[in-house]
């Protein structure tokens, strides 16, 4: 299967609430608009924290663009039809 999604040069900088319309605007299951609001919504939670801010104060700037919510949206697509349920990570080592 290949997707190809095509888009105008943006700079948009978007916030959450701007990024769930669009989820929820779009063609998908109900199961994959969820998936990809939580994804979202988790993003926002931690750009509030590190800023300091509330979620509803939090622009996107490169997760907003375009071809991020394609990727994002992309992969929470990907994970319902492959019937994922559950993900688990462990932290990135970032010292040694």
């Amino acid at each position: 299967m290949q997707i190809s999604v095509d888009c105008e040069p943006e700079h948009a900088h978007r916030n959450l609430g701007k990024i769930l319309a669009l989820i929820e605007a779009g063609q998908l299951s109900q199961r994959q608009k969820d998936l990809a609001g939580q994804i979202f919504t988790r993003l926002a939670e931690a750009e509030a924290k590190v800023h300091g801010t509330t979620i509803e104060k939090v622009h996107f700037h490169e997760v907003g663009a375009a071809d991020s919510i394609a990727d994002i949206v992309g992969a929470a697509v990907g994970f319902d039809l492959l019937g994922v349920d559950h993900i688990v990570a462990s932290p990135v080592p970032t010292a040694g």
